[in-house]
């Protein structure tokens, strides 16, 4: 077997200052770079139009999954599954407005009127 070979890593009092001067220029320069762009956080972030509308985009209770439905307040994953099921079950339509939802075990007359402004009904047919 051979021996690794030894390096010597020892910097000279020159050198030395080199590698400090250029940790200094760079620590310069990503500085002034920062104070740049510097301007994003002065400024008001942007409105993601798109994604404000996918928001406030309301939801049809019989249409929509468990994992939409847990988006609303005080909807967890089991009321919101029961939700699913319940208008999986009763086919199309299950839902014509807030008060159905309370056929839905655990979803009272509070819970839903806290839900009834996010929630897009279809239309009665005639």
């Amino acid at each position: 077997m051979t021996a690794a070979p030894r390096y010597d890593v020892s910097l000279t009092g020159p050198q030395i200052a080199a590698l400090i001067v250029l940790c200094l220029a760079a620590t310069a320069a990503l500085l002034k770079q920062a104070a740049q762009q510097r301007q994003w956080f002065d400024a008001a972030a942007p409105v993601l139009v798109d994604r404000v509308a996918a928001a406030t985009e309301k939801i049809d209770p019989n249409t929509a999954t468990p994992a939409s439905l847990q988006r609303l307040g005080g909807i967890g994953p089991i009321k919101a599954r029961a939700i699913a099921d319940h208008a999986r079950a009763q086919e199309a339509r299950a839902f014509k407005s807030p008060e159905d939802l309370q056929a839905v075990r655990g979803i009272g007359e509070v819970i839903a009127q806290r839900m009834a402004p996010h929630l897009t009904f279809p239309p009665p047919v005639d």
